[in-house]
């Protein structure tokens, strides 16, 4: 089939409508393109794309786009859904974010993290992460299992340890990076969901002060050898006694001790004596 038409010109038009008959204005009215084939034995459905209505109120013209396929054996379901702000769910309906995946997700170049604008030019009271190190000390990173419950709910999840933080604990460290959303386990209401993107930055952060530290100690320790470098020094310009007998053929370390000794034995002396 050829459709020939005017080029659109605005978002109503197009070389080709498809209208549904109804016109109660109900939910989920509208239309749809189907497409078919033949499996070898009989014609099958292989998926298609609808736009339905998104609300039962009348004059209501908020609408959802619907793609569908079907697996072997099994009939045509929902793959995809764009809704009508325009957030996109792959394998769920989306209701928070612009897009929502349920399962598993990749990309095949770069990071494991999406890029995000981070121009000097668009930020306003820039300030320096302090206090990291502290600030991870207040965390607790998790491994863990799904429940049974959570995972016929979804059957991506597998059942295998996996590893995070949880959203209660998180919310008390960083309170701005935990959200919730609807609709993930029926019957449990909202469940918390988190941003664990700020433990990426603190990480850097912590990172730089332990080099920091290790720094300090560094110039402690270059301190400590110079003072016992000079202390050896002096000790070996001790000149050895004519009367020590053996004690002159002493090494310098020995003779070191040795008054270290006579010096605490002193010492012992007075304190009795008074």
């Amino acid at each position: 089939m050829h459709v020939l038409g005017p080029d659109p010109t605005t978002d109503f038009d197009g070389q080709l409508q498809v209208e549904g008959t109804a016109t109660t204005g109900a939910i989920d009215t509208g239309a749809g393109i189907e497409f078919l084939g033949h499996d070898g034995n009989i014609r099958r459905n292989w998926g298609g794309i609808r736009v339905l209505k998104a609300s039962g109120i009348m004059g209501n013209t908020a609408s959802n786009m619907i793609f569908t396929t079907r697996s072997a054996g099994a009939l045509p379901v929902e793959r995809m859904r764009i809704d009508f702000g325009g957030k996109v769910g792959i394998g769920r309906t989306p209701i928070i974010h612009k897009l929502e995946v349920e399962g598993n997700a990749c990309k095949t170049v770069g990071g494991s993290t999406w890029a995000s604008c981070s121009d000097r030019r668009i930020k306003k009271n820039i300030k320096t992460i302090d206090g990291a190190l502290n600030k991870l000390d207040e965390l607790r990173v998790t491994s863990f299992e799904y429940t049974d419950e959570y995972k016929a709910a979804h059957p991506d999840a597998e059942d295998r340890r996996y590893m995070n933080v949880i959203a209660q604990e998180f919310a008390e460290v960083f309170p701005d990076h935990v959200s919730s959303m609807s609709g993930l386990l029926p019957g449990k209401g909202d469940l918390l969901i988190v941003d664990t993107y700020p433990l990426t930055i603190y990480s850097v952060a912590a990172i730089q002060e332990l080099r920091e530290i290790v720094k300090e100690k560094d110039a402690e320790i270059t301190a400590l050898q110079a003072r016992m470098t000079a202390l050896e020094q002096s000790i070996g310009k001790v000149a050895p006694s004519p009367r020590a007998g053996t004690l002159g053929m002493a090494t310098p370390a020995l003779a070191a001790l040795c008054l270290v000794g006579f010096v605490a034995l002193n010492r012992g002396r007075k304190g009795g004596a008074q």
